[in-house]
């Protein structure tokens, strides 16, 4: 089971901004902040967003959601926040009969999936 994942951006605070816009509608907020690293999660960090460099190759996180419109909502916002799509969102037979997803690169070109199956 996955705790936590560490990503390196290039500009921390509008990475930070970014993520909680992004990740809001999932209850997720700023954690703890120290000396340009931020935690933001639920009820403990869950995403660690370190500033100064870009982590390469960009990573791929993905995010299962509660139903496909918090899927739709949290792509817009995404998008909204300067993100850029990859796939709108929709259901991808490709993967499973019940998969809804959608996929944007963020500011850093790391890939955030969110889904709901």
């Amino acid at each position: 089971m996955l705790d936590h994942i560490g990503v390196y951006v290039m500009d921390y605070m509008a990475s930070k901004e970014f993520y909680k816009a992004v990740l809001g509608p999932l209850g997720y907020k700023v954690i703890s902040e120290v000396q340009g690293w931020v935690a933001i999660g639920d009820n403990k960090p869950r995403l660690w967003l370190i500033g100064g460099a870009k982590t390469t190759p960009a990573v791929q996180m993905a995010f299962q959601l509660p139903s496909r419109q918090k899927v739709d909502e949290c792509y817009q916002l995404a998008i909204a926040s300067g993100g850029y799509s990859q796939a709108e969102p929709a259901t991808r037979l490709i993967y499973e009969q019940t998969y809804y997803g959608a996929f944007v690169e963020d500011l850093d070109q790391h890939i955030i999936k969110f889904i709901y199956k």
